[in-house]
């Protein structure tokens, strides 16, 4: 916290199904957020490394824009393998 302000943070985010999906994720994110700055991507494990991270630092809640438009697996993804690493961190 910044005194008693909040702190949130809002990324775009292209998480990839697996190592081998890393790559296309990113250049596929990184054409459609530009200069967007923030940009986060990779595996769930990755994802969740670089969320923690930022909570570690004192962010409490992320807005989070998926580059692939939040497609349902994506979503159920980013549910199972994401959110329960970074759980327990302070952030929603």
């Amino acid at each position: 916290m910044a005194g008693k302000a909040r702190i949130s943070t809002q990324h775009p985010l292209g998480l990839a199904a697996g190592a081998g999906d890393v790559d296309r994720v990113t250049e596929v994110a990184r054409r459609r957020f530009g200069g967007w700055g923030g940009l986060i991507t990779g595996t769930a494990e990755q994802v969740a490394a670089e969320l923690t991270g930022l909570a570690g630092r004192g962010v409490e809640r992320f807005y989070l824009q998926f580059s692939d438009f939040a497609a349902p697996e994506t979503l159920a993804q980013f549910g199972v393998e994401v959110i329960p690493a970074v759980r327990g961190t302070g952030a929603r």
